[in-house]
């Protein structure tokens, strides 16, 4: 909102959001709105969005004849509503950090931009290995499964080759974030060719989550070529205490990551709360305890270019994770039948089908895929 003088109006307004609308008053009434007397709130805890602006008529002033003469004051009414705060500290960090990456990668969001990046992915880098991450909307994890729930908004991929050198998607992009919120079922669509080849790698974390989302809309997904999650559990299965197999546990942590070679994005996956998050102020404009955060459309579309980044990040760190994990596993000694056998060794991963144990208590319908972790060792 702009304040600045305003000499005459035909009527009193009353600003909500930044959004005129009139208010009942003689049409042809031409009075001086004393803008001066009205300042905006210093407190940055306020949200103008939580804050309306009227301005009526005063009954209450005179003049020189005690004569009454009605003018136009302000006042500044707080909405009920709870105000949102400004970023903290941490979060304005963090967000500087993660905003670095943004011209690393290449937004696509329409069909014709998806059939250039899928003939690249499944021609020139059809041979390097694939991170995917998706982000969905509309489920409750807790409560949910993924099979027949969910919508994907979006996701990312970042591709290597077995030498751990990036693609380059154009002008040094690396990764590639597809937004299919606004671009479409259809733009998701596109990548069918790329997630149902068997003989395309794909690198996931937590591959029973985001293969049945995709499945979801009618894509078979095939190419799997390992699980960064159970790749951790592999290397070190009593992490449950020690910040755990999320992405943002691993790629955080300096005994899981100091392998990452150096061509690869350093930065760790940082939480939404961290990044998304911000106190809720009370009514009396001061800080509360709460970090709520928005809906996931509502960040994709209002924080975009942070969104764009935040969820670009994790399929950089799936990538970075498993080079990593893929590192430690080959340099391991293994005791195989009862004798100890020394590296080197290769890790390899294969989804078996459909695990019939695991299935949707509501609906009957299967819930996830069993991985068999293959470790083959050279004479």
């Amino acid at each position: 909102m702009v304040y600045q003088p305003v000499q005459s109006v035909p009527a009193p307004i009353s600003v909500v959001n930044d959004s005129p609308k009139s208010s009942s008053m003689p049409r042809a009434s031409k009075v001086d709105i004393p803008w001066r007397d009205y300042a905006p709130a210093d407190n940055l805890l306020l949200d103008k969005s939580n804050t309306e602006v009227i301005m009526e008529l005063d009954d209450e002033v005179h003049d020189g004849d005690d004569n009454k003469e009605k003018k136009l004051v302000v006042k500044k009414v707080v909405s009920p509503w709870p105000t949102k705060a400004a970023f903290s500290e941490e979060s304005l960090k963090a967000r500087k950090a993660l905003a670095s990456i943004y011209n690393k990668v290449l937004v696509v969001d329409n069909m014709e931009s998806a059939r250039s990046i899928v003939k690249l992915l499944t021609t020139k880098y059809k041979s390097f290995i694939h991170a995917c991450h998706t982000e969905v909307a509309d489920i409750d994890a807790k409560k949910m499964t993924p099979v027949g729930h969910g919508e994907v908004i979006c996701f990312s991929i970042s591709s290597a080759n077995s030498n751990v050198q990036a693609a380059d998607f154009g002008n040094g992009k690396t990764c590639i974030w597809i937004d299919v919120l606004d671009g479409g079922r259809g733009v998701l669509m596109e990548f069918a060719p790329f997630f149902e080849d068997p003989s395309i790698k794909k690198v996931w974390h937590n591959y029973s989550s985001d293969s049945h989302v995709i499945e979801n809309y009618g894509i078979k997904v095939d190419g799997f070529h390992a699980d960064t999650m159970h790749l951790a559990r592999l290397w070190d299965s009593s992490r449950k205490n020690d910040s755990g197999y999320s992405l943002e546990g691993l790629t955080n942590d300096g005994r899981v990551m100091h392998t990452v070679p150096d061509d690869l994005p350093k930065p760790g996956k940082i939480s939404m709360k961290t990044i998304f998050g911000r106190k809720k102020g009370r009514k009396d404009g001061s800080e509360g305890k709460a970090v709520p955060i928005e809906p996931v459309k509502e960040l994709q579309r209002e924080d975009r270019e942070l969104w764009i980044c935040y969820s670009s990040l994790d399929s950089m760190g799936i990538l970075r994770l498993y080079e990593s994990l893929k590192s430690k596993l080959e340099k391991r000694s293994w005791v195989l039948d009862g004798y100890l056998r020394g590296a080197p060794c290769t890790i390899s991963m294969i989804s078996i089908g459909e695990c019939p144990t695991c299935e949707d208590g509501n609906r009957g319908q299967k819930q996830r895929a069993c991985l068999l972790t293959v470790v083959i060792f050279q004479r």
